[in-house]
């Protein structure tokens, strides 16, 4: 397989694992000790290994602060911050807008579980409208890790 040309990260992509970091502070993985960040890297890794641009890299990195840390304020937050194609992209990979924090209650987690499953079924046009621009091929399902 023929190398193409590869993915540049800027200091947009650091500012994001730093938000990333602050967002998810002192949680960890459920039932270890390791830290969450280690998930969200592990994600932003996947998508450059796979040949995703630096703004699907960025929203695998902030893919689950929307749903775990502040709902659709976080959204604004994360569109102010990183643009409106990774906010499209991680509210994508979102499977609640609730902020929590807030006291507003999340569906229960088999309603947004099977929700989330249903939107996947056209979550690659949803969320990689911008596709055919980029070279990216990973399926939108491979961001669920």
């Amino acid at each position: 397989m023929p190398l193409t040309k590869a993915t540049v990260l800027t200091d947009r992509f650091d500012r994001a694992l730093l938000y990333a970091t602050h967002v998810h502070g002192g949680q960890v993985r459920k039932g270890t000790n390791t830290p969450y960040v280690a998930h969200l890297l592990a994600a932003a890794a996947t998508v450059l290994e796979y040949g995703g641009d630096e703004d699907l890299a960025i929203a695998a990195l902030l893919h689950d602060s929307v749903e775990d840390q502040g709902g659709k304020a976080r959204l604004d937050d994360v569109r102010n911050r990183f643009g409106e194609g990774v906010a499209r992209i991680v509210e994508a990979c979102s499977d609640s807008l609730a902020d929590t924090g807030k006291g507003e209650r999340k569906a229960h987690w088999q309603e947004r579980k099977e929700a989330y499953l249903a939107h996947l079924r056209t979550a690659d046009e949803d969320i990689y409208g911008y596709r055919s621009q980029t070279r990216f091929t990973m399926p939108a399902a491979s961001f669920v890790i």
